[in-house]
């Protein structure tokens, strides 16, 4: 196919998709509104919608975009869809717009079919109230013929526009021709004539201001046209795709691509606006674009305003950075192909760029030791740690790390996803070549098997630096540290070879503690015998050094020091042992006393010991010895001064002894007798001390005895018995039991007043006013009185302490108490007297009688007869169950004082029991008359722990009412049911009757019964049944209703009503009481309804001459609600021919429903044949 043959491939195309686009079925309307808002004409727009499931295509549904792409001022448009076509409404007679339309398959971005473009117009002029259509605006010299010197042109305008200025024009000028009509209105065809000469080949340059130029050209040059010629376009746009220069074709995750998008034009015009759409696809990122001329839209793809001369490009750069988990998979990138004014409607290519994201596999590995460097020691093991982390994008299985100075390294896993990692381990032991070197490096790979990309091995290293470290020690030790005689010392001297290399030139120096220089013995520990002091090894040493008591007398500490030099540790290094001479001058000092405590005069005796306990005589040792009266004792000579030259040697212990007599007056005072010596001598200046104590010990003691009386009984309410208002006397004993006199005695009762007290043992008068002294044995004795209270009473028995107080004469205190308890007699009784009010009559149901609901009132007076408190006393009424209040609502009385009383009141309500007598405690007479009887009890509890029983006590009160029995009795009568339907009172209609009984006294009712006593109806009397309520029980007020029937008959009827009589009657329920009745009487009148119906019937209606006879039946029934006596029928004939009417039936008396037959004859005449 030939350049002008895929032109004209292209057109056809494009003349297909002109078709597709207009046959799409839309399958909802378009939802797309447009205002102009203010722009001008050719203004853009750019509101873009999409429709999914506009049609198919090939079978294959579609979606259909539509962007309107200019819109005049103050315009507005609306897209929907009519039948087959795209519609759209106006708000204007004048407006007119431009649609882009584009073709996709579903699910894809790249359209199948664009860029024809659609002009709406207001064809009708109706401002958008009608549908308008929209037209293509692609146009085309569609067919052409020769006509001598002219080329009739077939101009087939699809636009509502006119178009204007059509003309054909030769290139080279030789053919030109101007179009003689203007075209407008859809499908329009036209003729244009075109002068023309004859060329050897020409092409014709077809133009219409309104849209598009092209090109017929006469392919086979054989002039003239002959069918066989294109319309092509003018210009020829081409776009390339590829990458651009210097851009990876293949990255991987997080690089980037640069796409190279080329637009040319070939001609043979110049092209105007073209533009062409690269988006681009899922899986990049958007980075950047230039381009060489025009704009580029980001958010659409569209590179556009590029104007393209013949044989001009431009260029855009679009660079995407491939997105995270995109590595493996193939990123497409579509294009359509570049348009421009001049070929809007021409079809566009796609063009594709497909690239698979490349793995970009990569490991890193970081060594590192873990055990800590320097190291210094041959044989120490150096630990190292590899960190394989797997930082690209692709998983790596097969992980091998290797180690050149290590045979095998360790790891955990050997597969590695994408950011995992994992640590392996190594180690490796220093050798003496390490050591001299100073230092261990070793070097480190890791690589593996990617699923994809190139893995480059990944390499580390790590360096141990390594120390020549040469020391030693010296360490010399003396047998004893502390000398305090003359003796020989022993030193032994240990060098250690504590670095890690030989040591060579050992030289040691001793110096002894005189000065002088030391020989050592012959030196052991060199185990090889090499000379050298090898590592680890102890060569060993001894010197001895003798201290005379010449060194002991002076006490100067023996120092001997050894330092020790290597040709590798030119700096001696030395070490002391120290031997300390010790002068120690000591000496004890011990007093004791023979009496540690002393309670009245006498005398104490005194040692005080003296020992030697240092090492060195003690020269003029000096005794102070201070007596307890503050006197300076007479030190005596001591013993023990063994060789008497008068120093306390070593180990020698001297004692004085000595005597001090205590008197009374110390033992008044109190004073503790201390006694203190303190010893010196020209050894020990400081005062050696010690003290002996004899206490002075002071017993101040007191003592009191209580008695108790027998309670009185004659002072309290009840004078048979201790109560409230008894006394009980008591004595208070007291006596001073101390070995001090005893200042500001006072007596005291913990519940009773001290009323007086006697003279003391002594004569002294005693007013215990806090002023008395009592001296040692001395006694006296008080009384005091105590008046009994209720709660004494109730705990049985009272308690009472007596207490006295004192002071020696150094105001220490002395007391005793003494507590006497006295046994009280206890008594529980209690008493409840009752009485009864008047029953109200106003509180039921019936006001003016006594009945359920009203109301007796009781009181309750319970007085504790007790001579205790009694508590929980409960009130109860044993006849009625009534509810008591004692006070606070409660039939409990919380607690009672001896001899106190308390109401309670009560307040019954009477029920129709009661009423009835069907209570117990309360009797009705056959006089109505009702008497309550009613039992109440109390009981009480008395103190815990008492032994009482509990008190009871009963009480009864009667009350009177009286009531009565009563009824109401009303008979009434329904009116006549029509049973049969015939709208009249008849026979076999019913009536119903109501009787109701109200019980109208107060006691309840029992067998309650109806009865007819008088009925003058001749069927069967009504049966009075219940209908509601119960007869067997009518309370006060309560009502009971029966309802009987009866069926009326034909006397009934005929005697036009029915009269009865009924009475009622009931029995109280309390036994004996007259029995009420009553009585009802009720009439129902019956509606007479005489009433006959006759029928007349003729044996011969038809074919009838003169001299028939006709006979005439007549049929009477009664048809009324009574009987009819002597019935008879007269029929008045014109002509006077009729017989006399007989009757034919058995009787002329017709009860209701009965029928009574006659018969008359007639002969016919001409003259009734005539009429």
């Amino acid at each position: 196919m030939n350049a002008y043959q895929n032109l004209s491939h292209i057109f056809k195309t494009f003349l297909l998709f002109i078709f597709i686009s207009f046959t799409v079925a839309f399958s909802a309307p378009f939802l797309i509104s447009v205002s102009g808002g203010g722009t001008t004409t050719g203004t853009t727009v750019g509101l873009t919608k999409t429709w999914n499931n506009a049609g198919t295509v090939g079978g294959v549904p579609i979606s259909l975009r539509a962007t309107v792409t200019s819109l005049s001022a103050g315009d507005s448009i609306s897209l929907f869809r009519s039948g087959d076509n795209p519609v759209v409404r106006a708000n204007t007679s004048t407006f007119s717009a431009d649609v882009l339309w584009e073709a996709f398959y579903q699910g894809t971005t790249t359209p199948i079919f664009g860029d024809p473009r659609f002009l709406i117009t207001d064809i009708d002029g109706r401002n958008g109230t009608t549908i308008e259509t929209v037209s293509a605006l692609c146009l085309g010299l569609t067919s052409y013929t020769i006509n001598g010197n002219y080329i009739e042109g077939v101009n087939a305008n699809n636009s509502p526009l006119a178009q204007s200025n059509i003309r054909i024009t030769e290139i080279n000028g030789n053919i030109q021709g101007e179009g003689t009509q203007n075209q407008s209105g859809a499908q329009q065809e036209g003729y244009i004539q075109y002068n023309w000469t004859n060329v050897s080949s020409w092409t014709v340059h077809y133009e219409a201001t309104t849209r598009g130029r092209w090109f017929v050209h006469d392919g086979d040059g054989d002039i003239p046209f002959d069918g066989t010629e294109v319309i092509i376009p003018l210009i020829d746009l081409a776009t390339i795709k590829s990458t651009a220069p210097g851009s990876l074709t293949n990255p991987g995750v997080g690089q980037e691509i640069t796409y190279k998008i080329e637009m040319s034009n070939a001609g043979p015009a110049n092209a105007h606006n073209a533009q062409m759409t690269d988006q681009l696809p899922a899986g990049l990122d958007y980075v950047s674009h230039s381009v060489t001329e025009g704009t580029y839209d980001v958010a659409t793809g569209v590179w556009s305003g590029v104007d393209l001369n013949v044989g001009e490009a431009q260029t855009l750069l679009l660079t995407g950075r491939v997105q995270a988990g995109q590595q493996g998979n193939t990123i497409t990138n579509t294009a359509l192909t570049a348009i421009a004014d001049e070929s809007k409607c021409s079809s566009r290519d796609v063009l594709t760029y497909d690239f698979t994201v490349e793995y970009l596999p990569e490991l890193n590995i970081t060594k590192s030791i873990t055990n800590g460097s320097p190291y210094t020691t041959v044989g120490d093991t150096i630990t190292y740690e590899y960190l394989v982390e797997n930082t690209g994008d692709a998983s790596i299985s097969n992980i091998v790390v290797t180690d050149d100075k290590i045979a095998s390294v360790s790891c955990p896993v050997t597969t590695l996803a994408p950011g995992a990692s994992t640590t392996c381990t190594g180690t490796y032991n220093i050798t003496q070549v390490d050591v001299d070197n100073q230092s261990v490096t070793n070097n480190v790979s890791v690589t593996g098997v990617p699923v994809g990309g190139t893995l480059t091995p990944a390499t580390d290293s790590a360096t141990a630096t390594l120390l020549a470290q040469p020391s030693l020690t010296v360490d010399k030790q003396v047998d004893i540290s502390n000398i305090t005689a003359p003796t020989t010392l022993h030193y032994t001297i240990d060098v250690n070879n504590t670095g890690n290399v030989p040591l060579h030139n050992v030289t040691l120096v001793d110096t002894l503690p005189d000065g002088s220089n030391g020989t050592l013995s012959t030196v052991t520990g060199d185990s090889d015998g090499d000379g050298k002091l090898d590592v680890d090894e102890v060569w060993h040493y001894t010197i001895s050094y003798s201290v005379t008591q010449a060194v002991i007398d002076a006490g100067t500490a023996r120092e001997n020091t050894v330092s020790v030099t290597t040709t590798e540790t030119p700096i001696a290094v030395e070490d002391t042992a120290i031997t300390t001479i010790v002068r120690n001058p000591s000496m004890t000092v011990d007093k004791q006393v023979d009496t540690a405590n002393v309670t009245t005069p006498s005398t104490v005796n005194y040692t005080i010991t003296l020992k030697n306990t240092g090492n060195v005589s003690l020269s003029n040792v000096t005794l102070n010895d201070t007596l307890a009266n503050g006197n300076t004792a007479v030190i005596p000579v001591p013993t023990g001064d063994t060789d008497g030259d008068g120093e306390l040697d070593i180990s020698e212990t001297w004692v004085y002894t000595m005597a001090y007599a205590v008197t009374q007056a110390e033992i008044d005072a109190g004073t503790d007798r201390v006694n203190t010596v303190s010893v010196t001598t020209d050894e020990i200046s400081t005062a050696q001390t010690d003290t002996a104590t004899t206490t002075i010990v002071q017993t101040p003691m007191i003592k009191i005895q209580k008695n108790a009386a027998t309670p009185t009984i004659a002072q309290g309410f009840d004078a048979s018995i201790t109560d409230e208002g008894d006394t009980i006397t008591y004595t208070l004993d007291v006596t001073n039991t101390g070995n001090v006199s005893l200042h500001g005695v006072v007596v005291s009762d913990s519940i009773a007043t001290v009323s007086s007290c006697a003279h003391t043992s002594n004569g002294d008068i005693f007013v215990n006013d806090g002023t008395d002294t009592l001296d040692v044995g001395e006694s006296v004795i008080c009384t005091a009185s105590y008046t009994l209270t209720n709660a004494d009473l109730d705990t049985g028995g009272k308690d009472n302490t007596a207490t006295v107080d004192a002071q020696d004469p150094s105001n220490v205190p002395a007391s005793a108490t003494d507590s006497i308890s006295s046994a009280l007699t206890q008594k529980a009784a209690i008493a409840l007297v009752k009485g009864a009010g008047v029953p109200t009559v106003s509180s039921g149901v019936d006001s003016g009688v006594v009945d359920a609901g009203d109301t007796v009132s009781y009181e309750f007076n319970v007085t504790n007869t007790s001579n205790v408190a009694l508590t929980n006393v409960t009130v109860e009424d044993m006849s009625l169950n009534m509810t008591l209040d004692c006070g606070g609502g409660t039939n409990v009385i919380a607690s009672m004082a001896a001899g106190s009383t308390v109401r309670c009141t009560s307040l019954y309500t009477l029920t129709q029991d009661d009423i009835d007598g069907l209570n117990a405690p309360i009797v009705t007479n056959n006089a109505g008359t009702v008497e309550i009887n009613n039992e109440a009890n109390v009981t009480g509890t008395p103190p815990v722990g008492s032994g009482l029983d509990a008190p009871v006590a009963t009480a009864s009160a009667l009350a009177t009412l009286q009531v009565n029995a009563a009824l109401s009795f009303e008979k009434t009568a329904s009116s006549v049911v029509d049973s049969n339907g015939d709208g009249m009172d008849s026979a076999g209609d019913t009536i119903t009757y109501t009787y109701k009984v109200e019980n109208t006294g107060v006691t309840t009712l029992k067998d309650v019964n109806v009865s007819e006593t008088a009925f003058s109806g001749t069927g069967a009397q009504p049966v009075p049944v219940v209908s509601s309520g119960d007869p067997t029980s009518v309370p006060q007020g309560g009502i009971v209703v029966f309802t009987g029937n009866y069926t009326l008959t034909q006397a009934d009827i005929d005697a036009g009503i029915v009269s009865n009589t009924a009475q009622c009657a009931g029995a109280p329920f309390p036994v004996g009481m007259a029995a009420p009745t009553g009585i009802g009487a009720t009439s129902v009148t019956l509606n007479a309804n005489p009433e006959l119906n006759i029928t007349k019937v003729a044996d011969k209606t038809t074919d009838v001459v003169a001299g028939d006879v006709i006979t005439y039946t007549y049929t009477v029934t009664n048809t009324g609600n009574v009987g009819i006596d002597g019935v008879s029928v007269s029929d008045v004939h014109s002509t006077g021919n009729l017989s006399a009417v007989t009757l034919t039936s058995a009787s002329a008396d017709l009860a209701p429903t009965e029928v009574a037959t006659f018969e008359a004859t007639y002969t016919v005449t001409q003259a009734d044949v005539d009429a």
